[in-house]
């Protein structure tokens, strides 16, 4: 394969990488009209740990795994800050 076809594989799933990301940023800012609080660190570190071991799978470092869910994460509670409409309202 030559290096243009693997920068094309390469464009091809960060493509996907971002539609995954902005999927699960859609579920996320849904989840905010469950939720007393945005902010719950029994879930975050549930989350990290699940995360260490996924990217010990995948042969990637913890430094990485961890600063990506870390971007997730602010992301997540930046998009729940949000307002969301109450779903019980009619307009």
């Amino acid at each position: 394969m030559s290096l243009k076809n693997l920068r094309r594989q390469i464009d091809l799933l960060d493509s996907e990488i971002l539609k995954l990301i902005a999927k699960r940023m859609a579920y996320c800012k849904q989840t905010r009209a469950f939720k007393q609080n945005i902010e719950d660190s029994v879930r975050e570190e549930v989350m990290k740990k699940k995360w260490l071991s996924e990217a010990k799978k995948f042969g990637l470092s913890d430094d990485f795994a961890l600063g990506l869910l870390e971007h997730l994460l602010i992301e997540s509670k930046h998009l729940q800050k949000e307002p969301y409409p109450d779903p019980t309202q009619d307009k």
